[in-house]
């Protein structure tokens, strides 16, 4: 009879311990990592493929894209996106437009009227006075595009811009 002791296994049979295998965790984040490797190359691609650096690069790449609805790409006399509206007793209006300057500089214009490239500061990725990239002017283009009428903070800069010419 035996006892309720532990068995131990006969001294010829030898026991080594298994090879460590990975963890669930570091395989799992391994390909996690791997996965991610392509995607990160591709947005890395793509933003770079979207800078401009001149202004016919910026023409080039602007007039392969869709622009907001109502505007139009024009090259000359100066590379502007402008929305037209065309009016039974003025004809062809217009509405909004952004220029681009050969520095890649830029002028916003609503509704005739100059605003300034502060109001439109939110759709440049870097806090500059240029365009760096055709997704910057295409959200500029749409952001006025959205604006029907000049916000006040626009209006005030308007007539204050008019007084000073006055002086």
């Amino acid at each position: 009879m035996q006892s309720n002791a532990i068995l131990k296994p006969p001294d010829y049979l030898s026991f080594s311990s298994p090879p460590l295998r990975p963890t669930r965790a570091s395989t799992s984040s391994q390909r996690l990592q791997l996965e991610h490797q392509p995607q990160k190359a591709l947005e890395s691609e793509m933003f770079n493929e979207e800078e401009v650096y001149t202004l016919t690069d910026m023409f080039c790449q602007l007039s392969r894209e869709t622009l907001p609805s109502e505007f139009l790409l024009i090259k000359s006399p100066k590379l502007s996106l402008v929305k037209l509206e065309v009016t039974e007793d003025k004809g062809l209006e217009i509405k909004a437009s952004v220029e681009i300057e050969d520095n890649l500089t830029f002028k916003v214009f609503l509704r005739y009227q100059r605003i300034s490239n502060t109001s439109v500061s939110h759709c440049l990725g870097l806090k500059s006075n240029k365009i760096n990239s055709v997704t910057e002017a295409i959200n500029i283009a749409a952001y006025l595009g959205s604006k029907e009428q000049l916000t006040q903070y626009d209006t005030c800069e308007v007539i204050m811009s008019l007084l000073y010419r006055l002086k």
